[in-house]
């Protein structure tokens, strides 16, 4: 196998890597594990997985996403960032 012929399949190879990291991030519900991570204690996993859900998705529960990250709120000792959160659904 030439070089040129090597680099080219290595490169097909990277990109498929790439593509099924991309489709697997999109198979995460941010959401659940959200809750899962603060169910377990692992608040700053939890806010990432809240940072990441995405809002503007009609798919999803805006109520639950608003109670999950008031929850994280008062853990975090955030009564106040906990209010402001639970006035938005209201």
């Amino acid at each position: 196998m030439n070089m040129k012929l090597k680099s080219l399949h290595l490169f097909f190879l990277i990109m498929s890597f790439n593509l099924t990291a991309k489709e697997q991030e999109q198979l995460v519900n941010h959401l659940e594990l959200a809750s899962l991570m603060l169910k377990d204690g692992n608040l700053n996993r939890a806010q990432v997985a809240l940072s990441k859900v995405e809002t503007s998705d009609e798919a999803i529960d805006l109520q639950r996403f608003y109670i999950i990250s008031a929850l994280l709120k008062i853990k975090q000792n955030d009564d106040l960032g906990a209010i402001d959160l639970s006035l938005i659904h209201i």
